[in-house]
């Protein structure tokens, strides 16, 4: 389990930690947020990819221009593709892009 993971280890972590950690996903927000604040404060090392943080950031901004921007009936991404204004507007996903970039995470690469 997560809340088991030992101090002082290494670790990948994948988009679903980093998008539960922003959007509230019951019962994983309270554990990946927990998790995440090991991280910051050293006590775990932690990795992941550019894909997961892509794949991470995708989460809480799809969430915000659902509940914010879309009409009933309406896919957001289909949405946001015919009005990427929308994306300038948003207030909790460049608060995810900072929270992320905080994190002392290192980025590996997929080759």
């Amino acid at each position: 389990m997560i809340d088991d993971f030992p101090t002082g280890e290494s670790c990948f972590i994948d988009a679903n930690i980093l998008g539960y950690a922003s959007v509230e996903v019951r019962p994983f927000t309270a554990s990946c947020r927990s998790f995440l604040a090991r991280v910051a404060a050293g006590e775990v090392f932690a990795f992941t990819s550019a894909n997961a943080v892509a794949d991470a950031l995708f989460k809480p901004m799809m969430t915000e221009i659902s509940v914010g921007f879309v009409p009933p009936g309406a896919r957001p991404l289909a949405f946001v593709q015919h009005h990427p204004e929308v994306i300038r507007q948003l207030r909790h996903y460049p608060k995810a892009v900072e929270g992320l970039a905080r994190l002392p995470l290192r980025l590996l690469s997929l080759d």
